[in-house]
């Protein structure tokens, strides 16, 4: 079929070629690669992050402290987690119940009731 023709000669087309085309198709002007590359160049972005008020994105492995030393430190300064006996003992015997838990010897042959 015909589309398998122009599909092959887009294909084998460059990039700026098939822009070229489609700004050609859609009477769009065209636009040199030189001006897209403004983009990349370092000290234009850096006018455009001070204009726009924006900074760069942290990176995510420095949002996570791994480090011992820094996580002892905000152990230190917040605590640590509370854990409440009624709720520990709640999880015990639910985990009792549902045989998530070893049982000890003396009830093996009771069965839990409900």
């Amino acid at each position: 079929p015909a589309t398998d023709a122009s599909t092959a000669a887009i294909l084998q087309c460059s990039d700026e070629e098939r822009l070229r085309r489609r700004a050609e198709r859609f009477g769009l002007p065209v636009k040199p690669a030189a001006e897209k590359s403004d983009l990349q160049d370092p000290s234009k972005v850096k006018k455009r992050m001070e204009r726009f008020g924006t900074t760069p994105a942290p990176l995510a492995t420095d949002a996570a402290e791994t480090n011992p030393e820094a996580l002892k430190k905000r152990a230190e300064r917040f605590g640590t987690a509370l854990v409440d006996p009624a709720e520990e003992e709640k999880k015990r015997k639910r985990a009792e119940r549902f045989g998530l838990l070893s049982k000890p010897s003396g009830e093996e042959g009771k069965k839990a009731k409900v």
